[in-house]
């Protein structure tokens, strides 16, 4: 008996009517040839109490070989991150292989979305402009991502910056 095929569909819908007018997109991609897919929820706490940052927590291990906890970079097609907090951002911040890295804030409740490459997943899927020289962009692999919660210099005195985050890979 044949295996059925494995699709991920990924719906992204937005809505509003302004002055009577509405502005709703709806768009749709279906990755084929999933065959693993990993859910997980992580809290992100703040460090040792009266800390001025919190740490950055490494939540995704991107990799060219087989490794506890990593994903193989030419198999990672679709990765989202979802901050579930009703209180605090998150930061995420990706690096690649060149050491370059771009931070993002995911307010709460919002979802960020990091896509592979058709066919290459991660592999070349970071470019980046070398700040000293202003270089070209350059193709890299994503090599991991990081994770910490933000809030403001009062909640880390007092230690209650924290937040849940949902992570969401589909991988071939």
């Amino acid at each position: 008996m044949a295996i059925a095929e494995a699709r991920l569909k990924v719906d992204i819908r937005e809505s509003i009517t302004l002055n009577n007018n509405k502005y709703d997109a709806f768009n749709t991609i279906t990755l084929y040839n999933i065959s693993e897919v990993a859910k997980r929820i992580v809290t992100l706490p703040i460090g040792s109490s009266g800390s001025s940052s919190s740490p950055e927590k490494e939540i995704i291990t991107v990799s060219g070989s087989i490794g506890s906890g990593t994903y193989l970079e030419g198999d990672v097609r679709y990765m989202r991150f979802t901050n579930l907090s009703t209180t605090n951002p998150i930061i995420l911040k990706f690096q690649n292989d060149a050491a370059d890295t771009y931070s993002v804030k995911v307010d709460k409740g919002l979802s960020y979305i990091y896509s592979g490459v058709s066919g290459s997943g991660v592999t070349d899927s970071m470019d980046a402009i070398e700040a000293s020289t202003l270089n070209p962009p350059i193709s890299a692999d994503l090599i991991n991502v990081t994770a910490q919660a933000s809030g403001s210099v009062d909640q880390y005195a007092s230690g209650s910056v924290s937040a849940e985050m949902e992570i969401f890979v589909a991988s071939t």
